[in-house]
Parts: structure tokens; sequence; C-alpha cells
């Protein structure tokens, strides 16, 4: 099956991002190949990292239709040091993930680190509590095709 052209950059960032993190050994190191989109694997373990959430603005301009992506990564970390573990997976991620990437079907022009924040949260398997860490990037994008 081919991958078909997507417009939206955030396509092309999700399916780079999760390449680059599964392809980084400290991060694989921290969460396993648990880097995953909830809704295609809901039932995996702990540490992990979710991505998926995106909000896309258009910054068209008279010489191009470009593109600025915030993308939102959940970092998930149970146990006694779960806080610190979320801390050092958002670490490894910002680390990854301030490199512009290799897109498909764009351009990517700069990645930046926006903001991270952590707290406390109801672990959604109902195990009690879990350590959230909340991430986000901005892409800037040209379409290429």
């Amino acid at each position: 099956m081919t991958t078909p052209v997507n417009a939206d950059p955030s396509y092309d960032i999700q399916v780079a991002m999760a390449a680059a993190l599964l392809a980084d050994s400290a991060v694989t190191a921290l969460v396993g190949q648990n880097v995953v989109d909830p809704l295609a694997a809901p039932n995996t373990s702990y540490p992990l990292i979710e991505i998926g959430d995106d909000q896309v603005i258009g910054t068209a301009d008279q010489s191009a239709a470009g593109s600025e992506v915030y993308s939102t990564i959940h970092v998930w970390a149970n146990g006694p040091w779960g806080r610190l573990v979320a801390k050092q997976i958002v670490d490894q991620v910002r680390r990854v993930l301030s490199e512009p990437l290799t897109l498909a079907n764009h351009q990517m022009n700069s990645a930046l680190f926006h903001s991270a924040r952590f707290f406390v949260d109801t672990d959604p398997t109902d195990q009690g509590q879990i350590a959230h860490g909340v991430v986000v990037f901005q892409f800037r994008t040209l379409p290429t095709v």
C-alpha cells in the first residue's frame, strides 16, 4: 500500500516525530517501543509517549502557503519516581524534536520547543495517579508538492 500524499503538514509531522523518537536509543531506553497514537494503542503500558494532538495555522503570504503546526506530546510515567521519569522522557523528546525533521510532502523550516508542563493526573487505566508531562513544539513548514 502506498502512503497517500497529504496536504496537511501535521500528518507528515506525526509520522516523522514517531520515526525520530523510535530511532533514538535514549528515548527507547526510557519507554521501549511505547511511542503511540492513543487511539491506535489504548492498552500500552507505562512509561509511554503519546503523539497526535495538533493545531495547524496557515501562514500564507505573497510568496508561499506555509503552515505553523503546534504539536502536543503527552508523556506518562507511573511508580514512586514517576515525575522524575516523566521529566527525563520530556528532556529526551525535547532533544530529539528540536531539530528539523525530514517530512514526506513538506519542507520543515524550523522546529522550536514551545513549553513543557508537569503534573499529577488520574491514570486513564484506573490505576490511581500518574505523572503526566505535556510538551509543545512549534514547527514551520512549506508544502513541497
